[in-house]
């Protein structure tokens, strides 16, 4: 081959590989103008995600908080109510209204520190924090003022009561219901609230494992409580928001906007609001706390930004390299392909790591607000079904009692009482005993406060004693029959607590009984593999479909308390046994199983 040849082949050849240099050049350009966009876009989702997160996180901390005040501060304007509406409160009878007045003060001393009666001319009559004050004029306090002239509960801004101790209080107005209203005022009765347990009851329903802070503010703009006050600030408990001495040190550059934002929660809103400051954003969530259509104070929950920060700096990582790689594409074009091509993959990689803990801490979230919720609807449905289940034992007993009172006005030495009047206060005051009784052992049980007594027990015979026990608990109008069909000859033995396992075996007899008109309640005992397994079967309603997956669990049921399953099924487990349910294959009723370990 001629050496002109060869010149023109290399010419093509050099043409060739620097056309390919330029064609990779223009590619790698193009891919990294393209990766660094791409970049971009993933940046700014996990920038997103992350902020939803953390706004998500404080909205539904401070919307659960705001509902915990606000059940509270009902059971509070409850107390109130009863006391006010209560006989010896309308005769002015002091001595028998201190047992009622110490039993509200017990009942929500978390947040409560003092209960008082106000008499009809503004005069101190009683009080749960003792004797010195009884008789002190206090007329001119808008606890007694207010409701005086509306007759309706009312709840009062931050107030200095005694050596600039700060309180709210709650009052509720004692009156008749004569047609003339201004002679029906008789009175209040006041619940004092110092803002130190207000502040604490605000941290203790705070989430674990979280660096939000939290706030308080009353109706009126007064702070109350901040989880992250220091000895600097403290000063700014009890000011108004509004006042020289808070809006002096507010940076002037959210000024406007954070008095707008407070301005908002004050007049009933409920949402969120971004600050960005100094290059650090914060959330700041926020609920009012409502009693019906009266409004107590405003919650906030206040979230930093930090986590915004790692996925600014994971993000930034990836713009930087393409940059870099931009300027020395030129040199070693192969080599930035080769880097492009990994960092695009492992950026690709780590976006779609976060997106997906992203979204599993989302859902993650989203099932917990859904369990607050429904905590909060099952505790509000439990309030309701306790107070349904007191009112008629209570009315019978009060109504009792009170035709008892009327014997006593005669000056015999014998009161008269029917048998018939007689059983109904016996069978009441053991069905208010009984529901109490319930919620003891309830809270002993979550608290693991509670330690079995166990002794050597034989299954068969505790089982007819309770049978026999329980029987006279079928209703005239049932046509029940109550049968033991031991599937064993011999003894069964177990260790277990006597009292215990009464309560299991008494609460599903009664079950049945209750939800059983006509036919038969069986009890079946056998042994298998170590165990002792009681069936109870009845041929009642059966388990509806709306609770059987939650059927042990608490306040769980379609009549009463839904307390004797819960505590059963907790006394069983802690013997080591186990405790289920299911509906009769033949359509007619349920049966209730549950096992002990053998002797």
């Amino acid at each position: 081959m001629s050496d002109e040849k060869k010149s023109k082949l290399s010419q093509i050849n050099l043409s060739k590989e620097i056309l390919l240099i330029i064609t990779i050049l223009a590619v790698t350009i193009i891919l990294s103008i393209i990766t660094y966009q791409y970049s971009n876009t993933s940046a700014s989702q996990i920038l997103e995600l992350s902020e939803n997160e953390i706004r998500a996180e404080a909205k539904i901390q401070s919307h659960h908080i705001a509902n915990e005040f606000a059940t509270k501060v009902g059971v509070i304007t409850s107390n109130l109510e009863i006391i006010s509406h209560s006989k010896t409160i309308l005769n002015k009878d002091v001595p028998d209204s201190v047992p009622l007045f110490n039993s509200a003060q017990k009942s929500t001393a978390d947040l409560t520190g003092v209960y008082a009666w106000i008499g009809k001319d503004g005069k101190l009559l009683w009080t749960t924090a003792g004797m010195k004050n009884i008789g002190t004029d206090v007329s001119n306090g808008d606890y007694y003022s207010k409701p005086k002239q509306t007759l309706m509960p009312y709840y009062s801004n931050t107030i200095e009561v005694k050596n600039g101790t700060l309180a709210l209080t709650i009052s509720y107005p004692i009156f008749t219901n004569d047609s003339d209203k201004a002679n029906s005022f008789n009175g209040v009765i006041v619940a004092g609230v110092p803002i130190s347990k207000l502040g604490q009851f605000a941290k203790d329903n705070l989430a674990p494992g979280y660096e939000n802070s939290l706030g308080l503010m009353d109706k009126g703009g007064i702070l109350l409580y901040s989880s992250n006050s220091t000895t600097s600030n403290t000063k700014f408990i009890g000011k108004n928001i509004f006042g020289k001495e808070i809006q002096s040190v507010i940076p002037s550059d959210i000024k406007d906007q954070f008095n707008t934002f407070v301005r908002n929660s004050l007049n009933g809103q409920t949402g969120y609001v971004d600050f960005s400051y100094m290059g650090k954003t914060t959330t700041i969530a926020y609920d009012p706390i409502k009693i019906g259509n009266d409004s107590f104070g405003v919650i906030y929950v206040s979230a930093p930004h930090d986590f915004t920060l790692n996925a600014v700096a994971l993000a930034e990582q990836p713009r930087l390299v393409n940059l870099i790689s931009i300027v020395i594409v030129g040199l070693i074009t192969v080599l930035i392909a080769v880097i492009l091509f990994t960092w695009n993959n492992r950026l690709k990689k780590l976006v779609e790591d976060r997106t997906r803990d992203l979204k599993l801490t989302n859902d993650s979230l989203k099932e917990a607000n859904d369990h607050l919720i429904a905590l909060e609807k099952m505790e509000r449905e439990f309030i309701n079904i306790a107070a349904h289940e007191l009112k008629t034992p209570v009315q019978s007993v009060v109504l009792m009692s009170e035709e008892i009172e009327e014997n006593l006005k005669k000056e015999s030495e014998k009161i008269n009482l029917s048998r018939d009047y007689a059983e109904i206060i016996v069978r009441n005051t053991k069905r208010i005993s009984g529901l109490i009784n319930s919620l003891l052992m309830v809270s002993k049980l979550e608290h693991r406060k509670f330690q079995l007594n166990e002794e050597k027990i034989n299954l068969q015979e505790k089982i007819l004693k309770v049978i026999e026990e329980i029987r006279p608990l079928v209703g005239k109008e049932q046509d029940v029959k109550i049968v033991f069909n031991p599937q064993s000859t011999g003894n069964i033995l177990v260790n277990a607590d006597k009292n215990m396992l009464y309560e299991v075996i008494s609460n599903l007899l009664v079950n049945a009984i209750k939800f059983t008109k006509h036919g038969i309640i069986e009890i079946n005992v056998s042994s298998k593999d170590g165990y002792a397994l009681v069936a109870i079967r009845d041929t009642g309603v059966g388990i509806s479909p709306e609770i059987a997956g939650t059927l042990f669990g608490k306040f769980i049921s379609t009549q009463g308390t839904g307390l004797g399953l819960f505590i059963s099924k907790n006394i069983i487990e802690m013997h080591g046994g186990k405790i289920w349910a299911e509906n009769n294959s033949d359509g007619k009723g349920a049966t209730f199983f549950f096992t002990l370990q053998l002797v």
